[in-house]
């Protein structure tokens, strides 16, 4: 709308001296008097009126001939519009301006004809006049619950465009008036008085209609879903809000609800009509939305509660699992839509949450448990179902998820108990280190997959493989499993012989995940170093760079202390060659010295070399006494004293069982080299040295090998490769004579001959050791960690020492103590006098200096 102060142009002219000499007589001569209006509104009784130009001269308006003019030129044909439906002729620019300038003069007058405040009591009144007179009557002449929204709906659009117009006549009011007097603007005034008048009369019936017209919906939209198109009863292309009268109407086919009656077929409601109907509760209040949270939402969700009740006792009794959630989840994402069609956005939460509620929440252990429930599925690696089942359930809360997380837990420790059993019954370990592996890919692809990578679900895989792998089977656990399928991935001729290294890395890592489910970690390191020493020494490892990736990966996940050891192996062994080199470049000089010993070995063109291992990282060896050659206890002397030189009084023990030895041999004019061991050559030295043969008893003095052994030598190279010869061929006797034979023959130039494999009691009398190795250098741990901390306390209970032996060494030492293991390493210190019981409480200890 023009400005006001354009306005002023149009009266007449007078000079601007005068005219300021007349304002300023007037304000000083004239009070303010403010009047009020009959309490009957005027609505257009009296003589006719001039039109608004006839007022420009700026001549004095009363209040009658003002507002008779706004009622005959404004109001009432803005009546006849809203009557034609918008077919007559609008409001030109004019006739807005015009109105606007009464409407400004009359509320710019000299009292006492200043009427702003009676302009603003009638134009409550004409919105109150019109709302009684017409739109409420119109409103209820209808009984029937659609055609009352309808025609609430047509009633709510006349009037806004009324107050939109009645708003622009009066805008001056708003600008001036309403905000000095702190006054409702005329926006909430026609507002306050369509509720008053209106919204309230008919406020019952209206939210019962609505309520039923939603239910409608939601019914048709699950009938729709449930049957083909065309086929469903009561279809066709009508409209709920476009009714036959209640006569032409089926009783089946009228929808009750208290004393509403919603008849017709059973098609859509329109959700254009019910969301207008549903924005004059939130127009109400705009604000605050009281009313329509009070009175529409409550009852919403209270419906919606019901409805989804019996819905879910009907779709349990007759659907799968699956199938349940497929319908849960079409019935979520239908509300869904609702509530953003019908609804504020507010209510969008709250009746999602209420579904879920009902729908899933109160009866998910019976969802979860029925046909083809969350362990069929998991069974079936249905990832689709489990993957709509996690997203149905996550926005229903932690502990939704915890209850599904606890059953994945159930399901997979079951899984692993039931492999454990098999292995019970023979499975081998390498079988169910495998099962174990394939059991735990394919849990862990369910969780990443279907469960979204959810921590709590990786934290219910890992407290299931916590039990399986820390269970024993019989006398082995699943520690020594592990190790046992390691070493045959990471030996020549193993588990990994044709397989890419990429397949042998991704294995390894899959390994290495369940290894970090174990609580005896300790345990493992002591099976696997021992494998490895096997490997490094017999030059049986596949591929070293495969060690150091299984090395590294040991360190990453138990840090760089619980490969302190093994790390130390693979040096030694990678140093090993670099020590024969340093030898040899040791007797060069000495001979340049002209200090060399002789050393008939070396002159005769044989080699020797020395792998030196430090007994720190290198599982225990026993010291062995073996008769070797002169020659060769000369070089050995040798290289002793080179040893000394170079790092000082280092102690050498020589382990010959683990030498290896080429022998170079000629029988029958055919030339053979012989890959053994140190035992196998001392024997067929001394052999070779006899050629008449040597009693068994004679050949054990000479070779200093004890009984057991000496018959394990001579199975090799008697019965397995026949390169001697026994006399008499049967039994085993010290009497019986070994000698060479003469008819040995191979079609091998190269030949190896095989090691006794140690018996079932040499394994077990070795793992014995490997166990008693680990419990020993447990109880020096706990021990070492009692007395630090005791140390800096001086006194503590035994609770506080539990749980610091606990925190500390669980944390850096690769095992769980038990509560046993603690208590007898306080004890052992105690009995060794570095702690005592305090005198006065025999739950305190007192550290002694």
């Amino acid at each position: 709308a023009p400005r006001a102060p354009s306005f002023f142009l149009l009266a007449p002219r007078a000079p601007r001296r005068a005219a300021l000499r007349a304002r300023m007589a007037a304000r000083h001569t004239y009070t303010r008097v403010l009047e009020e209006s009959s309490s009957a509104p005027l609505v257009g009784v009296g003589s006719p009126q001039p039109s608004p130009a006839a007022w420009n001269g700026r001549r004095t308006i009363t209040l009658e001939e003002g507002w008779n003019t706004i009622f005959t030129q404004g109001i009432l044909k803005l009546h006849r519009i809203i009557q034609s439906k918008g077919s007559g002729r609008q409001f030109t620019h004019q006739e807005h301006v015009a109105l606007y300038t009464i409407v400004y003069n009359m509320c710019n007058q000299k009292a006492p004809y200043e009427y702003t405040r009676q302009l603003y009591k009638l134009f409550g009144q004409s919105i109150e006049h019109y709302l009684k007179t017409t739109s409420l009557p119109l409103i209820q002449e209808r009984t029937s619950g659609a055609y009352l929204v309808r025609e609430l709906v047509s009633q709510w659009n006349d009037h806004q465009l009324i107050s939109r117009w009645m708003c622009k006549f009066f805008e001056y009011l708003n600008r001036f008036f309403v905000k000095r007097g702190s006054l409702p603007t005329l926006e909430q005034v026609c507002t306050t008085t369509f509720k008053s008048t209106v919204f309230d009369t008919i406020q019952g019936k209206l939210g019962t209609t609505l309520l039923v017209l939603i239910q409608t919906d939601r019914e048709d939209v699950n009938y729709r879903r449930a049957n083909t198109a065309g086929n469903a009863p009561w279809r066709n292309e009508r409209n709920l809000f476009d009714v036959p009268s209640s006569a032409n109407v089926p009783e089946e086919k009228k929808y009750h609800r208290g004393d509403v009656d919603v008849k017709g077929p059973r098609d859509a409601p329109d959700r254009k009509i019910m969301r207008r109907a549903i924005e004059i509760y939130i127009a109400m209040d705009v604000e605050n939305l009281t009313v329509y949270h009070n009175d529409l939402e409550s009852a919403i969700l209270k419906d919606t509660a019901e409805f989804y009740t019996a819905r879910c006792a009907r779709q349990l009794a007759r659907l799968s699992c699956p199938q349940f959630l497929v319908e849960a989840e079409a019935d979520l994402n239908s509300e869904e839509e609702r509530v953003r069609q019908l609804l504020h956005s507010s209510t969008m939460d709250k009746l999602l949450s209420v579904v879920r509620s009902e729908l899933l929440m109160k009866r998910q252990t019976e969802i979860l448990t029925k046909e083809k429930g969350l362990h069929e599925l998991l069974e079936e690696g249905a990832v689709e179902s489990l993957s709509r089942l996690y997203n149905l359930y996550n926005p229903c809360g932690h502990q939704a998820l915890v209850i599904i997380a606890n059953m994945v837990r159930e399901f997979t420790s079951k899984k692993g108990t039931a492999v454990l059993v098999q292995a019970r019954e023979g499975m081998g370990p390498e079988t169910v280190v495998s099962s174990l592996v394939e059991l735990h890919r394919r849990c862990y692809k369910l969780i990443q997959n279907a469960f979204q990578g959810s921590p709590l679900f990786h934290k219910s895989l890992k407290e299931a493989f916590e039990i399986v792998v820390n269970n024993r089977v019989k006398d082995v656990t699943v520690a020594e499993m592990f190790s046992i399928r390691l070493h045959n991935l990471l030996r020549k001729g193993g588990a990994s012989k044709g397989m890419e290294a990429n397949r042998l890395t991704e294995e390894i890592s899959e390994l290495i995940s369940l290894f970090g489910y174990l609580a005896e970690k300790d345990h493992f390191a002591e099976f696997y170093r021992n494998d490895l020493a096997e490997r490094l020494l017999y030059g049986r490892s596949a591929s070293l760079d495969m060690e150091k990736v299984v090395i590294g990966k040991l360190k990453y996940a138990c840090g760089a202390q619980y490969t302190s050891k093994i790390e130390g192996m693979l040096n030694d062994s990678k140093n090993a060659s670099e020590t024969s080199a340093n030898f040899k470049r040791y007797l060069e000089r000495q001979r340049i010295r002209g200090k060399a010993k002789a050393l008939p070995m070396l002159d005769q063109g044989g080699e020797f070399g020395a792998r030196v291992l430090t007994s720190g990282f290198w599982p225990p060896m026993p010291p062995e006494e073996l008769g070797l050659p002169e020659n060769i206890v000369e070089t050995q002397e040798e290289f002793e004293n080179y040893y000394e030189s170079k790092f000082g009084r280092r102690k050498l023990n020589w382990i010959h069982s683990l030498a290896t030895v080429t022998i170079e041999a000629t029988i029958n004019n055919r030339t053979y080299d012989f890959l053994v061991n140190g035992y196998q050559a001392a024997v067929l030295v001394a052999t070779n040295s006899h050629p008449e043969g040597l009693s068994i008893e004679a050949l054990q003095k000479i070779t200093k090998l004890s009984q057991p052994v000496m018959k394990r030598v001579l199975l090799c190279l008697v019965l397995k490769t026949k390169i001697l010869m026994k006399r008499p061929k049967k039994d085993y006797k010290i009497t019986d004579v070994i000698l060479g034979n003469p008819k040995f023959h191979s079609a091998q130039r190269r030949l190896r001959v095989p090691s006794h494999k140690p018996s079932k009691e040499a394994k077990a009398k070795s793992r014995k050791a490997a166990v008693e190795g680990v419990t020993k250098d447990r109880k020096a741990i706990l021990e070492v960690a009692i007395v630090k901390f005791m140390k800096a306390r001086a006194i503590a209970t035994h609770k506080e020492v539990v749980n610091n032996v606990l925190r500390i060494v669980g944390a850096r030492n690769g095992f769980q103590p038990s509560l046993r293991e603690i208590k007898n390493a306080i004890e052992s210190l105690m009995s060794r006098e570095y702690l005592e019981r305090d005198p006065n409480d025999t739950e305190k200890y007192r550290y002694l200096a």
